[in-house]
């Protein structure tokens, strides 16, 4: 059994005083000064006390307590005054500042018999009347210049003293203290600390915790004579740096606040303190460096995790004497409970050292916070292992005064002793020291869609030389660093962005850094992250407001408008982009807009840009840089083609003239090596509707097009050059032939779709039809002529085109040459592609892929490809929403879930499916309105994993863009990089998000338009390709999956389409937060759709004792003792679990079952043989199955109510309303 997380677990109980006041010793300190308080600025002042004039003060003080109790109308209604016994605890509110008075008032309290309560001395009224109430306190102690905060009406009596506490004169003996029964149980001090609940909440900390605590350190901390009490009265380590100095007989040195803060070193080196204790903020921006205080021998730290400057200021190193001691306590364990003493420069941070001899450190399971149920107890875990820090012992608090709810949450028992849960998140290491890593909720906060600790990006930060001090913050959805300087020292923003890029994710990389003078601090002498937090709002709040009155800089006024424009709404210029919606193809648009104002930056950019004005940012910088002789565009001479393609031509039979030769692009020698593999590949057809048009207008419209464009008039023949290994061939115009007027009229829906191949001197062919009321086109078009963004950009002239009465040749604004895309190329075949190559080299490491097995058992069909469309009930609108609030697009939301369902399918977790990217991203005046294939085809490789959805999703984001980058280098030399058989994928997804938006005079397919697309079907060489269309605005996504009829039957692909709906909408519904496993959980093996071959029976396997365990092969099946055999040879894994639902006549029929958490599954008979079948579900069939006798011969089965047919050729199963 492995050893658990568990240290000193039963800390003896140290020998010692049991009262907090008695650790004073007042007789052997006699004349030995006790405490040495300096005056505020610009004073000479010092307040100085003997460890015996101190005591006088106490003792005056507490006579005067005892007196104003003992005639309190509240203590004689509770019994005799004398007698403590007979009410409740004394707890006595302080509002006293950091002076004589506050540790003389607190050692009164105690004499008295009461517990002492510091309150803040900025706290409202409200919260000083709240606290006074809840410990039903009887007295008040306060200065002077608060009385009219602490009088009111049924409140506590006041008692008001002098900050300087006079010293009494001296008598003859000392005035002896109030007799008490306190014990070692009593409180001794209320610390109140922020409530979840709005309201604060006390902890009360006894004698003993107190006691045991200060005793623990004895043996922990070196001597010193002059400690300094830094924090304030309301922060609990103020009890350390109070009594542990009166404990040893040294001097407490104190100050007045404003001064103490204003400057320190100058307070330390004054008051010659040679030992303080600070949080890790005020050592490194009031401190700053150990040369500051050279009299300072011990540093003590609280309240924060270390940083990085002050390990490596303030630890022992070679040449130096160590000072710093990482201390580490919650208010709830009295002060300090563990110690990394003496630490060396370069210490892990988050190393908080061992435990004291009085504590018991345990690491438990992190409560699950659905169930409440689970934080009552404590799991403790494996060494090592990663959970909640709980800390036992003599130490802990009472608990919280009043708040059964928070004790019952925060206390718990273990091995019949009180524990307490910290909240932080730590480990224990192999040589016994903790680690902490944050709080379980704070430190970590949800950031473009995955976890993010912020502790992690800090201590990045503190990487950058110069860098002090360093907050992270998450507002309005971004990423904020505030950071402060060294004296000195000179930081450059964008240098410290460009050390956060070199060691952090993208998506963690700071939206903003903003260098900072100086910090507002809170009382405790941590950061004041609320103020510096509202600060920064209010000061964007204000920016903003000035945007609107037009007072920005040009170059992010140009951004803010070009995104407006784009987007459709009003732009604020430090939101994060993606809550806009911002997609790569508003980044090309964008990229193209901020070309022609002069402004330099690419899509990728865009996309890495988190708001507009990190977009601006980029532009200004290039700005600044003059372009250089690299940046000046190649002239390509492409004359020396001409030769070689005429006598190309003239080998076919072909001596027309040409206008111009252009070698093909890496993309188009591809396809047209397929298509001379198979003369159909990437020959594709295309139907148009045209509205109340002529047919011969049609045609006429046609011809005028191509004449705008040279796309149309483009042919291919193959020769051979420098550049490529087919070249293109540019005709003045269309032959004849191209385009023919079938005058046979007939019904719509008449659709003849050919499948020949194309001849590649003039590859596209079209035949316009008359129907009723409109027109048809029918396009045979070859892939390398065009894509789906140049297809939309066509469409759209010939809607001009067909809108306007009299079209003249200035009637359509010329596009762009193609010539511009291929010379970019051949600019990038010239540079060196190492980076890119070894880019994909590391996305396909150790990939090992895996083809879709064939789901058609009928071995005759022939192979040819089919398509099925199919309109899901999922709202682009909705879908946009979901991905915004997801931190992604909608288009990384989609491939995710297709991407959950291929997994199920293929039987891994470790995926690859192809992806078509536009290839606008390029450096490419005018790319966007260039009609021509510019597309790349691109693996995506995936991880499933057992993480969370979203992790996936902005994984497949990031997977995306970084394609981006590397998108130069084509797919067949990408496959070319790795040993795979086949190629990588054998699916593909292609995203046809539509280019037109609401400003365009013609929108595509647009309801009332002109010209409609009505089937565009692509002739690729994969499985399936499936091509999501999300459609405009409250318009639904469409899914169109084009597959090879020999691996798919049509049914099959149609449950596939509505699996993939399902994940989708599983996507919207449960949030990012879900598991994968627990949306649609991956397989391995061969995976679940697939069918069972394997001849003769299975053996039996034993039961589970309630009869679920074993199955069969070709067989028949009887009872339920048999079960899982077939499943688990199927999906190739032990943790299948099914049930038989339905057996008749001593037959099995039906099996229920799940395969581990994830896919609930069928096995059923086929109705033509004795093979049993194992699928998935479609999503959201679950519950009882029932097969009638009567139904057994069509295989119908009901689930839930619902119909389903399960056809075993095909092996899926549909729904009898989708027949």
């Amino acid at each position: 059994m492995p050893a658990l997380s568990i240290l000193n677990p039963s800390p003896p109980l140290l020998p010692g005083p049991t009262l907090l006041h008695d650790l004073v010793d007042w007789d052997d300190a006699g004349d030995a000064l006790a405490l040495d308080f300096l005056g505020p600025e610009g004073s000479d002042e010092r307040y100085s006390y003997t460890y015996s004039e101190l005591r006088r003060c106490v003792a005056s003080l507490a006579a005067t307590l005892h007196e104003t109790l003992r005639s309190s109308s509240s203590s004689r209604q509770q019994g005799d005054p004398d007698t403590a016994a007979s009410r409740p605890q004394l707890i006595i509110p302080l509002l006293i500042p950091q002076s004589p008075a506050l540790y003389i008032a607190q050692l009164a309290a105690l004499q008295v018999g009461a517990a002492f309560c510091p309150i803040n001395l900025d706290a409202p009224r409200e919260r000083i009347k709240f606290i006074s109430g809840d410990v039903k306190a009887e007295v008040i102690i306060s200065t002077r210049e608060n009385e009219e905060v602490v009088t009111w009406e049924g409140g506590p009596i006041p008692i008001l003293i002098d900050v300087h506490f006079p010293i009494p004169p001296e008598l003859v003996g000392l005035p002896p203290f109030p007799e008490t029964t306190t014990t070692t149980s009593s409180l001794a001090y209320v610390m109140y600390t922020s409530g979840s609940t709005g309201l604060p909440k006390g902890v009360g900390v006894s004698h003993r915790a107190a006691t045991q605590s200060l005793l623990a350190h004895e043996v922990l901390i070196p001597t010193f004579s002059r400690f300094l009490q830094f924090a304030a009265p309301s922060f609990d380590v103020s009890v350390f740096e109070i009594f542990f100095p009166l404990f040893r007989g040294a001097t407490l040195i104190a100050c007045h606040r404003e001064r103490l803060l204003n400057d320190l070193p100058g307070t330390i080196n004054l008051m010659e303190v040679d030992g303080c204790e600070l949080t890790p903020t005020v050592v490194g921006s009031l401190l700053l460096r150990r040369s500051s205080v050279p009299g300072l021998k011990l540093l003590l730290t609280i309240g924060e995790m270390l940083t990085r400057p002050v390990v490596d200021e303030f630890g022992e190193a070679e040449g130096r004497v160590g000072m710093l001691y990482g201390m580490y306590g919650p208010t709830e364990a009295a002060i300090h409970c563990t110690a990394y003493t003496n630490m060396a420069a370069g210490s892990k941070v988050g190393n908080i050292g061992r435990p004291f001899s009085t504590v018991s450190c345990f690491i438990a399971a992190i409560p699950d916070p659905a169930v409440p149920s689970s934080a009552e107890t404590l799991d403790i875990l494996p060494l090592g292992e990663v959970g909640e820090l709980v800390l036992g012992g003599t130490q802990l608090a009472d608990g919280y005064l009043n708040r059964e709810k928070e004790n019952k949450a925060a206390f718990v028992t273990y091995n019949n002793s009180p524990a307490y849960r910290t909240g932080d998140k730590g480990r224990i290491l192999d040589d016994g020291t903790i680690e902490v890593m944050g709080r379980i909720s704070a430190g970590q906060v949800k950031l473009r869609g995955q976890r993010v600790e912020l502790g992690e990006i800090e201590e990045v930060v503190y990487k950058h030389p110069g860098i002090e001090l360093a907050f992270a913050s998450v507002l309005e959805g971004m990423l904020i660093i505030f950071a402060r300087a060294g004296k000195g020292e000179d930081v450059v923003v964008e240098d410290v962005v460009e050390t956060c890029e070199q060691w952090l994710p993208r998506y963690m990389v700071p939206s903003e850094i903003i260098i900072m003078s100086e910090f507002p601090y809170l009382p405790s002498g941590k950061i004041d992250k609320k103020k510096l937090e509202a600060e920064y709002l209010r000061t964007r709040a204000e920016e903003d407001g000035a945007d609107e009155g037009g007072v920005v800089r040009e170059t992010e006024n140009t951004v803010q408008r070009a995104l407006q424009t784009l987007l459709k709404v009003r732009v604020n210029p430090m939101k994060r982009l993606a809550t806009y919606g911002l997609d790569s193809l508003t980044a090309i648009r964008l990229a193209s807009h901020l070309r022609s104002a002069r402004l330099r930056i690419s899509p990728v950019e865009i996309l890495e840009a988190e708001t507009a004005r990190e977009i601006a940012r980029v532009c200004e910088e290039r700005l600044s840089q003059p372009e250089n002789d690299s940046q000046v565009p190649e002239v390509f001479d492409f004359s020396s083609l001409e030769g070689p393609v005429t006598d190309a031509l003239a080998e076919l039979g072909v001596n027309d003239p040409f206008e111009e030769v252009l070698p093909c692009t890496p993309l188009q020698d591809a396809m047209l090596l397929e298509t001379a593999v198979d003369p159909v590949a990437y020959c594709n057809f295309i139907e148009l509707r045209i509205n109340d048009v002529d047919p011969h207008r049609v045609a006429d419209a046609l011809r005028e097009l191509a004449s705008h464009n040279p796309l149309l008039r483009t042919g291919f023949v193959e020769c051979e050059s420098q550049w490529s290994a087919f070249s293109q061939v540019i005709w003045p115009a269309l032959a004849a032939d191209q385009i023919v007027v079938e005058t046979v009229g007939g019904k719509d829906g008449e659709r003849g779709e050919g499948r020949e191949g194309l001849e590649m001197v003039r590859p596209i062919r079209m035949r316009v039809r008359q129907f009723d009321g409109h027109a048809v086109v029918r396009a045979d078009v070859h892939h390398a002529l065009y894509d789906g963004w140049s297809l939309e950009l066509i469409i759209k002239d010939l809607e001009t085109l067909l809108l306007t009465p009299s079209p003249s040749p200035s009637t359509l604004t010329p596009r762009p040459p193609f010539r511009a895309i291929v010379e970019h190329t051949l600019r990038l075949a010239s540079r060196s592609m190492e980076k890119e190559r070894q880019y994909w080299k590391d996305h396909l490491a150790h990939f090992a892929p895996r083809g879709l097995p064939s789901f058609n058992s009928d071995a005759g069909v022939a192979r040819g490809l089919d398509v099925v469309g199919y309109t899901t009930s999922i709202s682009t609108s909705a879908l946009e929403k979901s991905a915004g609030l997801a931190g992604v697009n909608s288009q990384a939301m989609a491939q995710t879930a297709y991407a959950l369902v291929l997994s199920a399918y293929l039987g891994t977790k470790d995926i690859c499916f192809g992806s078509v990217f536009s290839g606008r991203s390029a450096d490419v005046e005018g790319i966007e309105e260039i009609a021509g294939p510019c597309i790349a085809t691109l693996p995506v490789r995936i991880n499933i994993g057992n993480g969370t959805v979203g992790g996936v999703m902005a994984e497949m984001q990031r997977v995306g863009r970084r394609h981006m980058e590397n998108e130069g280098l084509g797919l067949r030399e990408i496959q070319g990089l790795v040993e795979a058989e086949g190629g990588v994928f054998d699916t593909l997804v292609i995203w046809q998000q539509s280019l037109a938006d609401d400003s365009d005079d013609v929108v595509v397919g647009g309801k009332g338009k002109r010209v409609q697309l009505v089937k565009a079907r692509d002739y690729l060489e994969f499985a399936l390709t499936l091509e999501i269309t999300p459609a405009a605005g409250e318009g639904k996504v469409r899914f169109d999956a084009n597959y090879q009829t020999a691996i798919f039957g049509r049914e099959m692909i149609e449950v596939l389409l509505r699996q993939v709906e399902g994940v989708l909408g599983a996507f919207m519904r449960d949030g990012m937060e879900a598991g994968v496993e627990g949306i649609f959980g991956g397989v391995e093996g061969e995976g679940v759709m697939a069918v069972f071959e394997g001849g003769g029976e299975v053996s039996e396997l034993p039961t589970n004792g309630e009869g679920v365990t074993a199955v069969v092969g070709k067989s028949k099946v009887r009872g339920n003792r048999r079960a899982n055999a077939i499943a688990r040879l199927v999906t190739g894994r032990d943790d299948v679990e099914v049930t038989l639902k339905q057996s008749i006549g001593g037959k099995a029929r039906g099996y229920l079952g799940r395969v581990g958490s994830g896919i609930k599954i069928l096995v059923t008979a086929a109705s033509s043989s004795d093979d049993l079948v194992v699928l998935p579900l479609p999503l959201g069939a679950e519950g009882e199955l029932c097969i009638s006798a009567a139904s057994l011969g069509d295989g119908d089965i009901e689930i839930d109510g619902t119909e389903w047919v399960h056809d075993p050729v095909h092996g899926m199963l549909l729904r009898t309303e989708d027949l």
